[in-house]
């Protein structure tokens, strides 16, 4: 299995967890996200109608996995080489936009503050552990099969310091654009970081669109964003 697909896991990860938008905030972007995209209903005893156009997204991702594993896995490991260095490319422009931002430095400021008291609680180190679990891929099927396909004196011990090397140095570069977007944020409203950073699926549909919204070209900035995320979605169904 090449080192080259591993990377896209931790970006979808770290995109999907690290934040969402702003607590108690109605901005446009939520209400669009809420109302419009998934037409939420007012609880679980009303589940409301399909939404016909995800319907037919979701549809459309599932015709282009099989057109890139309907040949093999060879197949799909050429589809791999371009969707897993494609999203590099983006985040790197992101990452150099995002520093340029107003406020970038006060996100910056709390993602390397290091708060020592929290190395004593045991669920620290439990996060820590899956997460890397899940990024590396440690004894996931898929990375298996892949690399039943490599030749047989294959440089396992090189190919696993590569996989922890890229690893460590995307969530490096994802860690650093997504707080530098939290301290823009974050400035814009008024507010502190902590009010920002939360769990849930709102960054990549509410967050991050606003925080684009304030970029000069934003709509070609929405645009590359949009694909990154559905490369990134790719490669990972692809593994």
């Amino acid at each position: 299995y090449e080192p080259i697909g591993i990377q896209n896991s931790v970006g979808i990860h770290i995109l999907q967890k690290i934040l969402t938008k702003p607590n108690n905030s109605t901005n446009t972007c939520g209400r669009i996200y809420d109302r419009k995209v998934l037409q939420l209903s007012s609880g679980i005893e009303e589940p409301g109608s399909v939404r016909w156009e995800l319907a037919a997204c979701l549809l459309f991702a599932w015709i282009i996995v099989y057109f890139a594993l309907w040949k093999s896995v060879r197949s799909s490991g050429r589809v791999l080489y371009v969707t897993a260095t494609l999203p590099f490319v983006l985040v790197l422009a992101f990452l150099g936009r995002s520093l340029t931002l107003a406020g970038a430095d006060l996100g910056l400021n709390y993602l390397f503050k290091p708060k020592w008291e929290l190395l004593g609680e045991s669920k620290v180190w439990v996060y820590a552990a899956a997460q890397n679990f899940n990024s590396i891929g440690i004894a996931f099927g898929s990375v298996i099969s892949f690399a039943s396909y490599n030749k047989q004196n294959n440089q396992i011990l090189v190919d696993t310091i590569t996989v922890s090397a890229i690893n460590a140095v995307t969530s490096l570069i994802v860690g650093v654009f997504a707080f530098a977007t939290i301290g823009n944020i974050a400035t814009e409203h008024q507010i502190s970081v902590t009010n920002v950073i939360a769990d849930g699926p709102g960054l990549v549909f509410v967050v991050y669109p606003q925080a684009m919204t304030k970029m000069p070209f934003s709509n070609f900035w929405a645009v590359l964003f949009s694909s990154c995320y559905f490369v990134l979605g790719l490669t990972v169904s692809l593994q």
